[in-house]
C-alpha cells in the first residue's frame, strides 16, 4: 500500500499532483545539466528525452524554451540601465 493509498482522496490527489511536478522537474534538471556537458541547447536535450518527447512535439518544445518566455523584461531594463549610464 503507497502513501497515497492511506490518504483522504483529496489529499492523495494533492500528493499525487505535487509527486508528478517533482517528476518534471527533475525531467527538465536532467535534460539541462545533459545541455550543459554536451554543448547542446536545452531545446535538443529535451527534445532528446523519450519521457518528454512523448508528451510534447518540438515545436512546443522550441516555444517554451524561448528566452522570450523566461527573461520577462529583463532586456527592457538593460536598456534602460545602459541608457541611465550614457547620461
Amino acid at each position: 500500500m503507497g502513501v497515497a493509498d492511506r490518504l483522504h482522496p483529496r489529499d492523495a490527489w494533492i500528493f499525487n499532483a505535487a509527486l508528478e511536478q517533482m517528476r518534471e522537474a527533475a525531467l527538465v534538471y536532467d535534460a539541462c545539466r545533459r545541455a550543459n556537458e554536451k554543448n547542446m541547447t536545452r531545446a535538443d536535450a529535451l527534445a532528446a528525452d523519450p519521457q518528454v518527447s512523448a508528451r510534447m512535439d518540438r515545436a512546443t518544445i522550441d516555444r517554451l524554451t524561448s528566452p522570450g518566455n523566461y527573461l520577462g523584461l529583463a532586456p527592457d531594463m538593460v536598456d534602460r540601465v545602459l541608457a541611465a549610464s550614457k547620461r
